[in-house]
Order: C-alpha cells, then sequence, then structure tokens
C-alpha cells in the first residue's frame, strides 16, 4: 500500500531520475547552494550602496523635475496673463465700435476672432492637462483684473 501511495504522489520508482544534461539534479524542489547566473560582483556598487546615497542622488533629480514643472506652469499663467490682457482689450475696443456705431464689420469680425481665438488656445491647453489649463485660466483673470483696474483708474475723476 506504501508503495501504490508513492507511485501516485510522488517520484516514479526508478533509480535514476536524472536528465544527464549536466552535474545538477533535474528535481524542481531540489536545493541549489548558489545561483546559477553567476556572481553579481560586477554590480556591487549599483546593489549594495548605502540608502543615503541613493537619496542624495535622486534628490537632485527629483528636485530638476520640480523645477521643471514650476517653469512649465509659470509660463502657462504668463501666457494667460498676456491673453487676457489681448482679449479684455480688444473687447473694450468691440464695445466701443458697437457703441460709436462705425465700423460694424470689422467689430463683428473681432468679436467672432477673439471668441474662436480663446476657444482654441483653451482646447489645445486642455490637451496638456487640467493644471496647466487652470494656470492659463488663472493668468486670464489676473490679466483681466488688471486691465480693468487700469481702465477704472483712468475713468475716475480728479479730486485735487
Amino acid at each position: 500500500m506504501a508503495a501504490r501511495r508513492r507511485r501516485l504522489g510522488g517520484a516514479p520508482a526508478r533509480p535514476d531520475r536524472r536528465a544527464r544534461l549536466d552535474r545538477r539534479l533535474a528535481h524542481a524542489d531540489w536545493h541549489l547552494p548558489r545561483s546559477l547566473a553567476g556572481s553579481l560582483a560586477a554590480f556591487g556598487p549599483v546593489l549594495h550602496r548605502s540608502a543615503a546615497d541613493a537619496r542624495r542622488r535622486t534628490r537632485l533629480l527629483v528636485r530638476l523635475a520640480l523645477d521643471a514643472v514650476v517653469v512649465i506652469l509659470t509660463l502657462y499663467s504668463a501666457a494667460g496673463f498676456v491673453l487676457g490682457l489681448l482679449y479684455f482689450q480688444a473687447l473694450i475696443w468691440n464695445a466701443d465700435q458697437f457703441a460709436s456705431g462705425g465700423a460694424t464689420l470689422s467689430a463683428v469680425g473681432l468679436l467672432v476672432g477673439r471668441f474662436g481665438l480663446l476657444a482654441c488656445i483653451l482646447l489645445l491647453t486642455s490637451l496638456q492637462g487640467a493644471l496647466p489649463l487652470l494656470m492659463l485660466t488663472l493668468g486670464l483673470l489676473v490679466g483681466r483684473y488688471v486691465l480693468l483696474r487700469r481702465a477704472r483708474l483712468a475713468t475716475l475723476p480728479d479730486v485735487s
């Protein structure tokens, strides 16, 4: 009975189970005293260096990556600021044209061009992600604030 159980659950009952391809045994559960790939001495400086060295080197790369993100977001906000100045200056000029009643065709062309340019720039920026879109919009709103504040200060009566 023990021999029968051994045949069903264990290795075959032959005396030689080697594949005879090399000096190692072919049994899948056999413990090897060393790795088959050879020594990793060539990779010692990479694999066995201290954690402080690794942190010091990667910290520089992380700072450079974060600085690049900050610069890119600053450029998006600056572009939004310039776009806001141009857009709202064109809006003021457009309102003056409609109020005076002259050059209606150029005023309508400027109106369509203004909306089209803003829509295209916002669409292209939205393809870059949410954060660049938010920074561009923030710059647009800051440009609007600056331009309207300058216009408001120009229309205030002189009290002196």
